[in-house]
């Protein structure tokens, strides 16, 4: 099990394409939940489609 912190676009940069087992992911849908100021923005597209590089064929994601 290797855990990578860090800004998931820097990392995900760094590795190959297919090394991924499984993605899991929480992130904010833009609904300004409660008020509070994380839930503004949405993933970019360009984080989606690092993701799916780096995930290999037989992974999962796991997106709450």
């Amino acid at each position: 099990l290797k855990l990578i912190q860090g800004n998931c676009l820097d990392a995900m940069a760094t590795l190959p394409d297919g090394c991924v087992d499984s993605v899991v992911t929480d992130p904010p849908y833009g609904l300004s939940f409660m008020g509070k100021k994380w839930d503004y923005d949405v993933p970019s597209e360009a984080i989606w489609r690092e993701a799916l590089r780096v995930l290999g064929r037989e992974a999962t994601f796991y997106h709450s």
